[in-house]
């Protein structure tokens, strides 16, 4: 008696156990939200790895992978852009009137380094790790490729170079070369260099001064943009910024801005009456919590 109660029991616990799970499994169950994803978003915003997201000012032009170095053509119609990321090395030219991009050339390595010739019938890029330049003809919206130039040849193959940053100079073009810390004046009719300068260790870019008589190179590894004239090469100043100074652009009344990677700010520099350049200021690019996480 006492047996057949139990299995009785335990039934209708199992009976009421399988309806209430019956009743579950129907009743709508809410859904975990989707997991916010690094990149575009629909509404044509990009969600930055910080949580921020931003908003392109205007049409946004897709490149290849990792886009280093950006040349404007003389007439300020047209942009180049050299491409040196896991993807083969490129160099896209965009239309800035139509906001596309009209040509796109593979070329054999890439870092940095990009420009144009004074008369923008050519366009020089700089092939990374090969110690060469590569020279494009210009037609009107596209590029073909005319040669490479070798900056060293006959030098052993394992010598380091690292093609940084390319400047013309009137009817030279100069070369700056992170590895070997040298400045050099390359002279693209006799496809020879015909000058050299020791720069500030690991030099990044370069920036040609208002007046044309003297370039700015910003060093890595001093952490400083130090001025050279022009052509001799002769150190004229030496300006103290962030880490890691990389990209340097002038803004009205002869200041100098400087971005300082490794610290996140940008740094300003301003003419001091003895004409030396001095730190003005800085401003922080880095998203923080307690801005706005929206731009």
């Amino acid at each position: 008696m006492y047996s057949a109660t139990r299995l009785a029991l335990a039934a209708v616990i199992g009976m009421l156990t399988l309806a209430t799970l019956c009743v579950h499994s129907q009743t709508p169950q809410p859904q975990p939200s989707a997991r916010a994803q690094v990149g575009p978003e629909p509404d044509g915003g990009f969600l930055l790895n910080t949580g921020w997201q931003i908003h392109p000012a205007g049409k946004t032009i897709p490149l290849s992978t990792m886009p280093m170095s950006l040349a404007s053509s003389p007439d300020g119609q047209r942009i180049a852009v050299l491409n040196g990321g896991f993807l083969p090395a490129s160099v896209d030219y965009l239309d800035l009137r139509t906001a596309t991009k009209t040509s796109s050339v593979s070329i054999t390595d890439a870092w940095r380094g990009l420009g144009f010739s004074a008369d923008g019938t050519k366009l020089y890029a700089g092939n990374g790790a090969r110690a060469s330049i590569t020279e494009f003809a210009v037609h009107g919206r596209r590029l073909t490729v005319s040669r490479k130039i070798d900056l060293f040849p006959g030098e052993p193959p394992q010598t380091l170079h690292l093609i940084a940053d390319i400047l013309p100079f009137k009817n030279i073009l100069l070369v700056l070369d992170t590895l070997d810390d040298r400045l050099f004046a390359l002279d693209p009719a006799l496809s020879k260099l015909t000058a050299a300068v020791a720069v500030a260790p690991y030099p990044y870019s370069m920036l040609m001064a208002p007046d044309g008589n003297s370039v700015y190179v910003s060093s890595w590894t001093t952490a400083s943009v130090v001025q050279y004239a022009l052509p001799g090469g002769k150190e004229l100043a030496r300006i103290p910024v962030g880490a890691h100074p990389t990209e340097m652009v002038w803004l009205p009344h002869g200041r100098l801005a400087v971005a300082c990677a490794n610290t996140n700010y940008g740094l300003c520099s301003s003419e001091e009456s003895a004409g030396e350049m001095a730190a003005a200021g800085k401003s922080s690019t880095s998203p923080s919590h307690r801005a706005n996480p929206s731009a």
